[in-house]
């Protein structure tokens, strides 16, 4: 099989809906987490396969097996897939109070990503009851779900400078005003702890738009600097990660490296480090230094980071220049490099 061929739908589904509880333990965590994103690939493609690929997600999200970071990751997903049918798992698991707090979180995000489920959402949002986590999650969707039904649905930017690159359906929009912002501005907007959370978010997706190192820069700081909001800092090391910039990796590898941060900062932090370019002697040096944490889920986004730089065939170590793929140099070694390009089989 080729790295980037699709494994078969099967082999997919197995990875996250195995036989009995016990198999799941024999999966590394980074096949499971690759499954779910070939399956979004799949439905994604394949019109004929949709129902079984969003099926195959939702019973990953419930799977317990799996843990706090790939059921949330499922969760995530279902939201991408933008898919009205999901919406009575993912509301059942937001309203679960027994459930995991970041994965709820999840749930909240990707209805109001799918855009469903107010009613659900508002009664949790500000809620004193309810996490942390889930209620401003909540807060969050609601105001977006709001802003959708304000008419404002699809791109509202003013400058093509503003355009979003990446396809990824986020929590909130950027806000055509900020076309004229500087890059400064917009930092300081995004620090203000006394403005509303979702007028923050648009701050943040207007820096991520826009790009560059000093957009970079501003995110970095408030990644650092903010003491309002582990949600909002988590978000800001997703979007620094979608960057990809260099210079995000010194913000990143100090949210990673606090040991008091929130255990939903750090795992961001840690995913956002795999993704950098051009200085991954650097990302895997702190990866691997945090790939035995204590917190589960933040070893195990270590392991998905080192995993996910093998699979993409990283190019050459920091010093090298003949085009070897980081893949290749690791080929053979044991421990936390592996590339499960033709490890998921029927």
């Amino acid at each position: 099989m080729a790295a980037f061929e699709a494994p078969p739908l099967p082999a997919l589904v197995a990875s996250l809906v195995p036989a009995a509880q016990s198999e799941v333990a024999d999966l590394p965590v980074a096949q499971r987490m690759r499954a779910a994103y070939w399956l979004k690939h799949v439905y994604e493609r394949d019109a004929t396969a949709r129902g079984d690929a969003r099926r195959a997600l939702e019973a990953g999200m419930r799977h317990r097996a799996h843990g706090s970071l790939l059921r949330h990751e499922c969760a995530y997903v279902l939201g991408q897939l933008r898919d009205a049918a999901a919406q009575a798992s993912l509301e059942a698991v937001l309203g679960d109070e027994e459930e995991d707090a970041m994965l709820r979180h999840e749930c909240a995000e990707a209805l109001g990503a799918i855009g469903v489920g107010e009613a659900a959402l508002a009664r949790l949002a500000g809620s004193p009851d309810a996490p942390w986590e889930v209620a401003q999650t909540c807060e969050i969707a609601v105001d977006f779900l709001r802003w959708r039904r304000g008419g404002a649905e699809g791109p509202v930017v003013a400058c093509a400078c503003m355009l979003s690159p990446f396809n990824s359906h986020d929590p909130a929009p950027p806000d055509p005003d900020h076309a004229s912002w500087t890059a400064e501005a917009l930092g300081s907007r995004l620090a203000d702890a006394g403005a509303p959370i979702f007028e923050r978010y648009r701050a943040m997706f207007s820096l991520r738009n826009r790009g560059g190192e000093r957009s970079v820069a501003a995110l970095g700081r408030a990644l650092v600097g903010d003491g309002s909001s582990p949600l909002l800092r988590h978000e800001v090391a997703f979007v620094l990660g979608q960057l990809q910039h260099p210079a995000a990796l010194p913000f990143l590898a100090e949210s990673l490296r606090r040991a008091g941060e929130h255990a939903i900062v750090r795992h961001e932090a840690a995913e956002a480090i795999g993704a950098l370019e051009g200085c991954w002697d650097a990302c895997e040096a702190i990866l691997t230094e945090f790939a035995e944490d204590a917190d589960a889920v933040i070893a195990q986004s270590c392991e998905v980071a080192l995993d996910a730089a093998d699979y993409f065939g990283r190019s050459g170590r920091d010093d090298d220049d003949d085009g070897v793929s980081f893949a290749n140099l690791k080929e053979g070694q044991v421990g936390l490099h592996f590339n499960l390009a033709t490890q998921l089989t029927v």
